[in-house]
């Protein structure tokens, strides 16, 4: 035994001191790292539930082909499966099993092959031989197996590859097909509001066809009286001719009549209307004329004198909850698109409305003062709050001059209405587009485009519609608030644009739902209406030639149908069936 020249000059007792020393931390460590302890028994060999659960495995998930897809693709699949690899049978022997690559050998027939091998190789030590080429065959057989299911995974990526493009195909085919849809839509809509008009047109063109009938048959019948009465002159009526001197035909334009546009009595507001008759707004302007109607008495030219009449301070608890109550409840009342209200109609309102909703929301914050220093003060400030609709509902001398305010308010608003219809399409078209877009001074009508063209088309017409529009701005106070102001502008505006429409819903028509037993004066028929109309209110009966052959008076409604009684008849010698149609409008009202 040789050692170096370092190694005699080592110390070997100090050395076994030191590898004698406790091998303790000096301190507690922060942290202490889990340890993991593995046994494991060298009797147990793992490959050979390992191949067996491989095998068994892998042939169980391709029995689940059936399940999962349709018999064609079904088909397809094993096709490719067996070009890569097959399953062996158990009863099949194998020779070799390292020679065969594209098959997945049984774990029975490995068993097989391995007892077979060692009996003819070596039959003394055939035991352990076998045992060894058990576990050379099944970890081939497991590598091998790895190898083909990596194949088969390969093919389904590449099927499931191949849908997924197909399905972004089909996903931007889809996307270009709703916006083919988006495109087409918008052209239906713009077409359906185009057949709107037409057949809005239509239906007015209708109207005005029975009035001509009717105006053609009172000329007719005024020619002939006139025709008969010449005839008796001429004839029985004879006594001798006289000569005497007559006027020169004059060769110049008549002036404008003014005869309508003179005051008829000291009640007419504003000459050219009837200030008596009873009236009723279109639905679509109700919340245009409640926010007039909310107005407070302080901008009312007629109402701010009368201060001093305003009710007693211990109502204004009492009021302050009543005008709470109708502010909450006023957006339930708003009226919502019906039969009678078009799409196009709300759509040109809607920024009208809104305006006039967010007036109504800063009047809706307003409460009435508390008596606590002065009445004159109180009164002052409760005027800033207290509006027409507020003093038309208490007791007391201010009911009644605001009752009649707002009467003349509607009278005024129903004539304007009434006389914009006579003025040319066209205008009344201009008109409401640019009280659309708020680019009309609705407080001076000489400002309005196209003013010549409507005094020439209508003097009279077109003098009242300036009148009434001054009388509806002299309402309102000088100091008025700014969105009093503004309320009286929507309306206007409002008005402007309903009658830019043609009132397609003030057109009343239908056909014969029940027809009578004989066509006679006093004979009661049923008919189905687009809109209920007033009692008393004359329609035309036309038969299936569009010739009007009577005249009728409606009497009574039932929710299916309108009872009518035929108050004239043109011809006597019809049967009236379901298939006749009644038709009326205002201005066939006014021909009537």
């Amino acid at each position: 035994e040789t050692f170096s020249a370092f190694e005699l000059g080592i110390n070997q007792n100090r050395l076994n001191l030191l590898s004698q020393i406790s091998r303790e931390a000096v301190s507690k460590p922060a942290f202490e790292a889990k340890e993991y302890r593995f046994g494991v028994m060298n009797h147990i060999s793992p490959e050979i539930n390992e191949y067996a659960k491989a095998f068994y495995g892998i042939k169980e998930l391709t029995l689940t082909l059936a399940d999962l897809f349709d018999p064609v693709d079904v088909a397809r699949l094993r096709r490719q499966f067996n070009k890569i690899g097959q399953f062996g049978s158990d009863n099949v022997p194998i020779t070799n099993p390292f020679e065969n690559v594209r098959k997945l050998e049984s774990p029975i027939a490995l068993d097989n092959l391995a007892t077979k091998t060692a009996a003819e190789q070596d039959p003394e030590n055939k035991k352990q031989l076998r045992e060894l080429l058990l576990t050379q065959y099944r970890y081939h057989a497991l590598f091998k197996t790895g190898k083909i299911l990596t194949q088969w995974i390969a093919l389904f990526e590449a099927r499931y590859n191949d849908i997924e493009r197909k399905l972004q195909g089909k996903l931007r085919e889809q996307s270009r097909k709703l916006a083919q849809i988006n495109k087409l839509s918008g052209l239906i809509r713009v077409a359906r509001e185009a057949l709107e008009g037409m057949d809005r047109f239509r239906v007015e063109q209708l109207g005005d066809y029975g009035v001509a009938q009717r105006l053609l048959e009172e000329d007719w019948r005024q020619v002939w009286s006139l025709n008969r009465e010449r005839t008796r002159i001429l004839t029985t009526g004879l006594r001798g001719l006289y000569y005497v001197r007559v006027r020169g035909t004059p060769v110049s334009a008549r002036l404008a009549d003014p005869l309508v546009l003179r005051h008829g009595s000291s009640k007419d507001v504003v000459p050219g209307c009837d200030w008596e008759e009873e009236v009723d707004l279109p639905a679509v302007l109700d919340p245009f004329f409640d926010a007039v109607r909310e107005i407070p008495m302080n901008d009312w030219k007629a109402l701010k004198p009368q201060q001093p009449k305003l009710p007693p301070f211990q109502q204004f608890e009492y009021l302050g909850k009543l005008r709470k109550a109708r502010f909450q409840a006023r957006p339930q009342l708003t009226p919502v698109a019906s039969a009678s209200i078009t799409n196009t109609l709300q759509a040109r309102l809607k920024a009208v409305q809104s305006q006039t909703q967010i007036v109504m929301q800063r009047w809706a914050v307003s409460t009435l003062p508390s008596f606590t220093v002065s009445s004159l003060k109180t009164q002052s400030e409760a005027a800033k709050v207290l509006s027409l609709e507020d003093l038309s509902g208490v007791s007391g001398v201010l009911r009644k001059e605001a009752h009649e305010l707002r009467d003349q308010l509607e009278h005024c608003l129903f004539c304007l209405l009434e006389k914009l219809s006579l003025l040319p399409p066209p205008l009344r078209l201009q008109w409401g587009q640019l009280a659309e877009d708020d680019l009309i001074r609705v407080e001076a009508v000489s400002h309005w485009p196209g003013l010549e063209n409507a005094e020439a088309d209508d003097f009279n017409a077109t003098r009242t519609i300036s009148e009434l529009i001054a009388w509806w701005f002299r309402q309102l106070d000088r100091d008025a608030s700014a969105n009093s102001r503004q309320a009286m502008r929507n309306m206007i505006r409002a008005c402007l644009i309903h009658a830019s429409l043609g009132d397609p819903q003030e057109i009343i028509r239908g056909n014969v739902h029940v027809p009578p037993r004989v066509a006679a004066v006093g004979e009661r028929l049923q008919v189905k209406l687009n809109r209920p109309p007033l009692p008393g209110t004359r329609l035309q009966l036309l038969d299936q030639q569009q010739q009007v052959v009577a005249l009728l008076a409606v009497e009574d409604h039932t929710p299916q149908s309108t009872q009518v009684r035929i108050v004239n008849l043109s011809q006597t010698n019809i049967r009236i069936n379901t298939q006749f149609s009644v038709l009326a409008n205002n201005l066939t009202q006014r021909k009537l």
